[in-house]
């Protein structure tokens, strides 16, 4: 039995949109998590704190983020990414709608579930400029941008590990594709769970808060 609900919309979809309303997902776990040099919580945390209490009061999922060029590229190149993937590991990855917790409000969106030796793993797949793939092949690890993103995947769908994946069909082929496996510690996931819970604590009393002003 899985942990979690799967949604029937397509990722993008009006329904999709809906699903994903007032939850935590794994492309804001970075917000969540978020501190600025001085260890204290940054601006980017409060932002997406509001934003999810606003969604919880209106139940309106909140306005697109403008979508550049090169978010638009990686969004264009993903299946390709995904292909490649495939190639090379011998994994078939399914794309999935939003898997969400039947219980806390937390969900996510993966580029792809498969199943490797028994266990189940989850692709995170990038594209991103060129000068950045650079940066992610010379270093090794998944970055620490997608590491909360990674995390909050495996804690939501139960999944054992993670593949980090960037993608440049620009570079020669032997560059293209990178791929970083990230398996959480049981610490680790134990903390993310903790973490997600106060987030979603704390939403709930922004939201207390403003139902009270105007009451």
């Amino acid at each position: 039995m899985n942990r979690y609900i799967l949604s029937p919309h397509e990722q993008g979809s009006d329904g999709w949109l809906l699903d994903r309303c007032g939850k935590v997902t794994g492309s804001k776990a970075f917000d969540m998590l978020a501190k600025t040099a001085k260890k204290e919580w940054s601006t980017k945390r409060a932002d997406y704190k509001f934003e999810l209490a606003i969604e919880v009061l209106t139940g309106m999922p909140a306005a697109i983020e403008y979508v550049s060029k090169e978010m638009q590229w990686g969004i264009d190149q993903e299946p390709f990414a995904r292909m490649a993937y495939e190639e090379k590991s011998g994994n078939v990855a399914i794309q999935s709608g939003f898997m969400y917790l039947p219980d806390v409000d937390a969900g996510c969106s993966v580029d792809g579930l498969f199943v490797e030796d028994g266990r189940t793993g989850v692709l995170e797949a990038k594209c991103p400029k060129s000068t950045t793939h650079i940066r992610y092949l010379e270093a090794g690890v998944v970055p620490d941008q997608y590491r909360p993103q990674c995390l909050h995947n495996v804690w939501v769908t139960g999944a054992a590990f993670a593949d980090f994946v960037s993608f440049d069909p620009r570079f020669p082929e032997e560059l293209q594709l990178f791929v970083c496996r990230y398996t959480p510690t049981a610490e680790e996931l134990a903390d993310h769970e903790k973490a997600v819970l106060q987030f979603l604590a704390e939403r709930d009393d922004l939201v207390a808060q403003l139902k009270r002003l105007a009451a």
